[in-house]
């Protein structure tokens, strides 16, 4: 390649990460407080006690599909960007205390290997934190090999260190889209 292209495409890098849009972040005001046990500790952590800032995800460990999924792209973010890993944390709200006990959750996340915790409680627990996430989920009368099937929420929020929701990622963001996102968010001045 020639000097006069190399320096083209030098350019066009520079005018194309210049032209992206900033990523937007907002305050999505779900304010409130809830507290969950969690499954590493045994201890209950309030809203403001997480680990944060975090990337928080509502689930339970015998989904078929949207939580191995979502856990498997957060995997992917983190592979892409190593960095990300010492920064910010995973946070796996379940939403089915019957079957996910600390031991269960805590089994199950150490098989994707995130900076992750588990949180449960009692169904009254969770079901305040739901609310204050304006989260939804909802046992069905289906059952799989695994027992009752739980359609539930596949947003990963974005929590900031004050424990405020600043960014809804859906279930198929990119890799790549979600670790310049997060990168945007870790240049922020809180």
């Amino acid at each position: 390649m020639g000097r006069c292209s190399f320096i083209f495409l030098l350019l066009l890098i520079a005018i194309i990460t210049a032209c992206r849009k900033p990523t937007e972040f907002r305050d999505y005001k779900l304010d409130g407080e809830f507290s969950l046990l969690e499954a590493g500790s045994g201890k209950y952590l309030t809203r403001k006690q997480l680990p944060l800032p975090a990337l928080l995800f509502v689930g339970y460990t015998s989904c078929p599909d949207v939580c191995p999924l979502a856990l498997s792209k957060l995997q992917a973010v983190f592979n892409a960007a190593p960095e990300l890993r010492e920064k910010i944390h995973i946070i796996f709200l379940s939403v089915d205390p019957k079957r996910d006990t600390p031991e269960r959750l805590k089994s199950y996340l150490a098989h994707f290997k995130l900076p992750a915790i588990g949180l449960t409680g009692k169904t009254e627990e969770i079901d305040q934190a739901v609310r204050v996430l304006a989260a939804h989920y909802e046992i069905s009368e289906d059952k799989s090999a695994a027992g009752p099937i739980i359609d539930h929420s596949s947003y990963v929020y974005l929590l900031d260190r004050a424990a405020k929701v600043r960014f809804l990622f859906r279930h198929n963001e990119e890799t790549n889209f979600m670790v310049q996102v997060l990168k945007d968010f870790l240049q922020l001045k809180e």
